[in-house]
């Protein structure tokens, strides 16, 4: 798979010639909504319906999803980046921009970075990282901070703790944090 890596002003442009698979004319932003929404399904099934994602009418805030938890009335802001394929450098990495103009630590949120399986239609591997901790990890690319994690299995990089093999797994800490969370509305 090969995997075209934009730059914001890009994000409206084609991804890529054909013989990249993508259709002439599909655009990062059409690719970027399909992911979300993805993201989104993948949550609600995967939880048993458990985890209800609300999607914001505009992400001016940078927060894609909004992940509420029916049982505990608590919620966590989601800043979801997808890649549909490694980055051509060799290395079994991925890199996720999150844009400074939209970059938040308020809310308590976090960055969902997901590599998508585009021909199984499937979230593969995840990474989960608190925008508190976002700048720490990343790096600072003018308007942006990048992370570039490993996808191997036994990669040891600095992104080994937030990652997430399985959406079971990513599910499973996801409710863990919703349950440690405070200002529940459970009635």
């Amino acid at each position: 798979m090969h995997t075209a890596i934009l730059t914001v002003e890009e994000a409206s442009m084609e991804v890529g010639p054909p013989e990249c698979g993508w259709a002439p004319g599909t655009t990062s932003t059409q690719i970027g909504k399909a992911i979300e929404a993805l993201v989104a399904c993948t949550l609600m099934l995967a939880s048993k319906g458990r985890l209800t994602p609300f999607v914001p009418v505009a992400d001016d805030d940078g927060l894609d999803l909004l992940l509420f938890d029916k049982l505990t009335g608590r919620t966590i802001p989601v800043q979801v980046k997808g890649r549909t394929g490694v980055d051509a450098s060799g290395h079994g990495t991925v890199q996720f921009d999150v844009r400074k103009k939209t970059f938040t630590t308020r809310y308590g949120s976090f960055l969902l970075a997901v590599l998508v399986d585009v021909e199984a239609v499937k979230i593969g591997q995840s990474w989960l990282i608190p925008m508190e901790k976002l700048a720490g990890v990343s790096s600072d690319k003018g308007g942006v901070l990048a992370i570039c994690p490993n996808t191997s299995p036994v990669s040891k990089d600095r992104y080994r703790s937030y990652r997430y093999e399985t959406v079971p797994e990513l599910v499973a800490k996801l409710i863990g944090l919703l349950d440690a969370r405070v200002g529940a509305l459970v009635g």
